[in-house]
């Protein structure tokens, strides 16, 4: 797996890692997102994505599977735990440090999804212009 399939990052001192999730659970996480944002009526956007993101909803049918399809870990002495599930969750945060949670969910999104979401956005915008 090369480098841009990894991704490497640290949040309030402790260190995490993620990988690219493959093309079918990507596909099916976003057509969850998609779902969500029409009945939401939000415009499809990684910005109304993560506004979208702190429902409970959200965190069972989307979050959740895309931190588990990216195999999300973090450091945690010398051992790398899994950020997967919400004991997983439980394990690693307090409500203090919640909104350390929310920044790491949203730094997983963007690694997934905005390419995606650029791409998309830029290959209907020309179609829509023509």
């Amino acid at each position: 797996m090369s480098n841009n399939n990894i991704l490497r990052f640290e949040i309030a001192g402790r260190e995490y890692v993620c990988v690219k999730m493959n093309a079918f659970a990507a596909n099916g996480i976003l057509m969850k997102i998609l779902g969500r944002l029409k009945l939401t009526g939000k415009d499809a956007d990684l910005g109304g994505l993560i506004a979208d993101l702190v429902s409970e909803d959200s965190m069972k049918d989307i979050v959740l599977p895309t931190l588990k399809a990216s195999n999300l870990r973090y450091k945690d002495g010398d051992t790398m735990e899994n950020l997967h599930s919400p004991d997983d969750i439980d394990n690693a945060f307090t409500v203090d440090t919640l909104t350390d949670f929310y920044e790491v969910a949203i730094k997983v999104f963007r690694f997934q999804f905005e390419d995606v979401f650029t791409r998309a956005s830029a290959r209907v915008g020309g179609l829509i212009k023509q």
